[in-house]
């Protein structure tokens, strides 16, 4: 099955269990870091963190340069928070 038909099979799952015009919005927005991400072209480098798209909008939001972030773990995410906070903790 095409990645496009795999996507679309997800996104009507998801309005199935939440109706509504959101849920149709954020299936449009997030088609093309879905496809990158399935296609494992997401790197390091990249500085992408493992949460979803959504809530990657949502930190990318409310991250601002006097917030200190500690993290369990550190690759990708370490460089996406260390480009907007002011101290980076990563065991």
């Amino acid at each position: 099955m095409s990645d496009i038909f795999i996507y679309i099979k997800m996104s009507v799952k998801t309005f199935l269990k939440h109706p509504g015009f959101k849920t149709i919005y954020s299936s449009i927005k997030y088609y093309p870091a879905w496809r990158k991400y399935l296609s494992g072209q997401n790197k390091a480098h990249e500085k992408t963190l493992w949460i979803t798209f959504g809530a990657t909008d949502f930190l990318k939001k409310i991250a601002n340069d006097k917030m200190r972030v500690f993290e369990y773990g550190s690759g990708g995410s370490t460089l996406f928070w260390s480009e907007r906070v002011n101290h980076v903790i990563s065991v």
